[in-house]
């Protein structure tokens, strides 16, 4: 028996350890088999989702150049003015294709035809460029044509298709910003920070029945838009993208040979992305180093990791639900009215509607006038109440009664500038209906009849020093679009690779941040930090660019409400819980209201960081009418300034605190300077250190030009 039992037992313990071996070295090479494949597929999902997010990001700034030359004022001119220099129109047009890096701008009539290529082509436009052409000009923005063969110089282009306007609204010509593949989109497509052989990425769409590859390929020379394989493989990535599927397959590309694939749609396009590597290139790599590896320090690795992930998924899940909660008490937040002011300093009546028996309105009657109107028009409340206007002025023209009537009757507020023949005066008018009824309105006015009598005397002043100074001013404005465009341009560079680095390091955080240790997710941290810091840097240098050349929109602006408004959206309630805010009445301002938002936005939200830190917090809003001026102020009880530095305030990058004590790019106050300048007013600040600071500005009171010089500069007081 022991010669049968003893002998035995080495057998079945080296074939129990066999079996461990064998099925332990199963596991661990399936296991790194797996491994290398999922982290081939990694590289594959952030080469995808890199290019296809920065294809769309090309994408929309082509399309956002449309945009803003769409509003160009100098082109404008140039489409508006018959006698305006070709010559002027050709610099303007080479200007901004070098400073956009375009490959040619076209200038065409609606219907297609060719009248200026700055790049010296010639012959007709290709039928896409036309097919753009025609959408463009039938839906009155601008279009991005899709890649498509250039007309005679066998070149891929893709252009976008910007109509212009006339002053009368019609489409009077329409430029192309034409952009060759081959300069940047494919060199942007075929960039890779992969080493591989064999790894490249692909750009298709459908056309028709088969996938149109767009870009060149790595292994097949002359395949932009020249290669076409049929929908109908079901083994064929490309064909599968098209077909609606995204993520991770495997299959043969267009050798044949087996790939490893994802697939990623551009978003806002036709287009999808293929990133693939041959799968022998993938597999080919694991073998040597699966045998490295003890299974036991994989297995507590893979064990780690697995721990590491579901601790970081829980977290991430806390913090985003935080965010969500604190999103919707944000949102919670409600608009308060104002009640109208008593003893106004401007005319002010109400009127009683009359109306004839088919319920048209005729004239309007008088039931109640303040002491500023009686002052004004010379007439006593006692004498006119319950009179109509015909009885007390039998002169009145019937513009004034068009102009009531349309308020009493619509319900929708005028504001109007009128001549008053039986007073012999010039009145600027704001009427209005706060009630539901039509058979009542109201009448708010002031005599602006000395002010457009010096005004007009003014003007004509004015026109003799601009006739002496016209040439230098066409020299400086044609040398400030240069700068400006060339800031642009600049800014507009330097977002490229400062996303390529955000986007890269996200990528990181959110697919490798688990292999780090404290120390790396600190310095990736940094990065991402540094590279926010950057980009805000970039956006607070466009803004300031746009606020010196966008087109303003002039409209009357309720300043109390538009402070009220930005203190609310910028100061969360744990932050509104902590101060004191009091604004006081404010006159309303005749100006662009989203640049005077930014005005408000930037002057309230250096109220509150400077005075966060203080035990007293308290921030009050004045305003007043003083002459021919609006003068608006903003009090703090921050730490306040040295004033021997005041003067360093309103300059780009001068900060009189470090970053490390208060966050800011040095930008916020030059832009509040250039758009109130930019508004005929001008901004002024007094402070003591520690003792908080005061900020205050002027706006012209009336409607003024930006461009009219004023008559009389705002004195500044002590508020």
């Amino acid at each position: 028996m022991s010669r049968k039992i003893f002998p035995r037992s080495p057998w079945i313990g080296l074939t129990a350890a066999l079996a461990v071996a064998v099925l332990g070295g199963a596991w661990f090479y399936r296991t790194q088999k797996l491994q290398h494949l999922h982290a081939a597929e990694a590289n594959l999902r952030t080469t995808a989702r890199l290019k296809a997010d920065q294809i769309y990001r090309w994408r929309n700034e082509r399309l956002g150049d449309g945009k803003v030359l769409m509003k160009s004022r100098p082109l404008g001119e140039g489409l508006s003015d018959p006698a305006t220099d070709r010559e002027s129109l050709l610099d303007f047009l080479e200007i901004y294709r070098e400073g956009y890096s375009y490959s040619d701008v076209l200038l065409t009539d609606p219907e297609g035809n060719i009248l200026i290529s700055l790049a010296g082509g010639a012959g007709e436009l290709h039928p896409a460029g036309l097919a753009a052409l025609t959408q463009a000009v039938r839906e009155r923005r601008a279009v991005l044509t899709d890649l498509h063969y250039g007309s005679g110089d066998g070149e891929i282009h893709i252009a976008v298709i910007v109509p212009l306007f006339a002053p009368g609204g019609e489409v009077a010509r329409v430029v192309f910003l034409q952009s060759n593949a081959r300069d940047f989109l494919f060199p942007l497509i075929q960039d890779s920070t992969v080493t591989s052989e064999t790894a490249e990425t692909l750009l298709v769409r459908r056309d028709g029945d088969d996938v149109l590859f767009l870009n060149d390929l790595r292994h097949r020379d002359g395949t932009a838009l020249a290669l076409r394989l049929p929908l109908d493989r079901p083994d064929l990535p490309a064909a599968l993208a098209i077909s609606g599927q995204e993520g991770t397959v495997r299959g043969k590309d267009y050798r044949d040979e087996p790939v490893l694939a994802v697939l990623q749609p551009v978003p806002g396009s036709e287009w999808f992305v293929i990133s693939k590597v041959d799968t022998a290139e993938v597999l080919s790599a694991f073998r040597p180093r699966a045998l490295l590896f003890p299974i036991l320090a994989v297995a507590l690795l893979l064990i780690a990791a697995a721990l590491a992930g579901m601790i970081q998924q829980r977290n991430q899940k806390s913090y985003y639900r935080t965010l969500a909660r604190v999103q919707e008490e944000r949102d919670q937040t409600a608009q308060e009215h104002l009640q109208l002011l008593e003893n106004m300093i401007n005319a002010f009546a109400i009127f009683e509607s009359v109306f004839n028996e088919d319920g048209e309105f005729t004239s309007y009657r008088f039931e109640y006038i303040n002491a500023a109107y009686e002052r004004i028009t010379g007439i006593a409340r006692d004498e006119v109440r319950g009179r109509t206007v015909h009885q007390v002025w039998p002169g009145t023209e019937p513009s004034w009664g068009e102009a009531y009537g349309s308020v009493a009757v619509s319900g929708t507020p005028r504001e109007f500038e009128m001549y008053h023949d039986p007073t012999g005066k010039l009145y600027h008018c704001y009427v209005y209906r706060p009630w539901e009824s039509r058979n009542r309105f109201c009448v708010v006015f002031d005599d602006i009849t000395d002010r457009k009598r010096t005004e007009g005397e003014l003007r004509r002043l004015n026109r003799e020093l601009e006739d002496r100074v016209a040439e230098r001013t066409k020299e400086l404005e044609s040398s400030n679009r240069e700068l400006e465009a060339f800031a642009y341009s600049v800014s507009h560079d330097l977002r490229a690779p400062l996303r390529a680095i955000e986007g890269f390091s996200r990528i990181l955080e959110e697919d490798y941040g688990k292999r780090f240790d404290g120390e790396g997710k600190r310095l990736l941290r940094i990065v991402r930090d540094n590279t926010r810091k950057m980009d805000r840097l970039i956006t607070d240098l466009l803004e300031l660019s746009r606020a010196g050349r966008t087109e303003m929109d002039f409209s009357r602006v309720e300043m109390g409400d538009l402070a009220t408004e930005i203190f609310r959206e910028i100061a969360s309630p744990e932050i509104r819980e902590k101060f004191d805010f009091i604004i006081g009445p404010l006159p309303p301002a005749r100006g662009d209201r989203v640049l005077l938002g930014q005005v408000w936005r930037n002057l309230i939200d250096n109220a509150i960081k400077y005075t966060l830190p203080g035990p007293v917090r308290r921030i009050e809003i004045a305003g007043r009418r003083e002459g021919e001026w609006n003068v608006y102020s903003v009090r703090d009880s921050g730490v306040g300034f040295d004033p021997r530095y005041a003067d360093k305030l309103f300059g780009v990058f001068q900060r009189l605190h470090t970053s490390a004590e208060f966050p800011g790019t040095g930008i916020g106050l030059a832009l509040v300077e250039r758009i109130i300048r930019r508004h005929g007013g001008r901004i002024e600040a007094e402070s003591e250190p520690d003792q908080g600071a005061l900020f205050r500005f002027y706006l012209p009171a009336g409607q003024k030009s930006t461009r009219m010089k004023q008559t009389s500069e705002p004195q500044g007081d002590k508020q």
